[in-house]
């Protein structure tokens, strides 16, 4: 089913890392504690992109209060 695809090609790692980028994107602090799981991770490329996600979380967070209901499409960013 994924023979052939950007999924067989991305493997494991890359979905994983894939993952946790858009986590880090999505600013949402109930994604926190699932993503320092990921803090331990054998692959170092893992663990730093966890570590950059968690630390965009918070820092975006700490800013901007929980980003869970930002719109994107709406005129500046604006909180729905």
């Amino acid at each position: 089913m994924i023979r052939g695809t950007a999924m067989k090609r991305a493997k494991v790692r890359g979905l994983l890392r894939n993952l946790i980028v858009v986590a880090g994107y999505a600013g949402s602090r109930h994604l926190l504690p699932k993503l320092r799981l990921f803090l331990t991770h054998e692959d170092e490329h893992i663990r730093s992109h966890a570590q950059w996600a968690i630390e965009r979380i918070e820092s975006v967070t700490a800013d901007a209060g929980d980003l869970s209901t930002f719109d994107p499409a709406a005129p500046s960013g604006a909180q729905l």
